[in-house]
């Protein structure tokens, strides 16, 4: 006789779904955390910069050129930030997942140190144009002239 265990791991699958769903939600508001923080940075940088700015602004300097040392100070703290998420990501895994959880429960797949290693530069790059962007879009009202 066949038996239906569908009733019993229905509720498992309803909570890993729900599950997923909260971490996407967490990845969004910590999307949109990281946009705004990126912009104000920014923003309060330009203004404690505005004495330079204005002559660079008189002595004829495109606004690209009035821009780029913000972009630059942006992408570089965004990266810097990204390559410090993903060593503590990658700490993370070795130690909690590979190291203790793989040994404690085996039938498991396990997301493991390479995996992280393989998902880093998508990470940083996504990180450089998240700060890329906001720092175009945030300088670009800025130094409307």
């Amino acid at each position: 006789m066949v038996e239906d265990q569908r009733r019993i791991f229905d509720s498992l699958f309803l909570a890993l779904n729900r599950a997923s769903l909260l971490s996407a939600g967490l990845a969004a508001v910590m999307l949109l955390a990281a946009v705004l923080l990126i912009t104000t940075t920014i923003r309060l940088s330009a203004l404690s910069r505005r004495r330079e700015t204005g002559i660079m602004r008189l002595v004829g300097a495109s606004n690209l050129f009035i821009q780029l040392p913000f972009l630059l100070e942006g992408a570089i703290a965004a990266v810097v930030g990204a390559l410090l998420a993903v060593g503590g990501l990658w700490v993370g895994v070795k130690y909690l997942v590979t190291d203790w959880l793989s040994q404690s429960v085996t039938w498991v797949a396990y997301v493991d140190e390479s995996d992280v290693l393989t998902i880093a530069p998508v990470l940083v790059g996504a990180a450089f144009l998240l700060a890329a962007i906001s720092s175009v879009v945030t300088l670009n009202r800025h130094t409307r002239v």
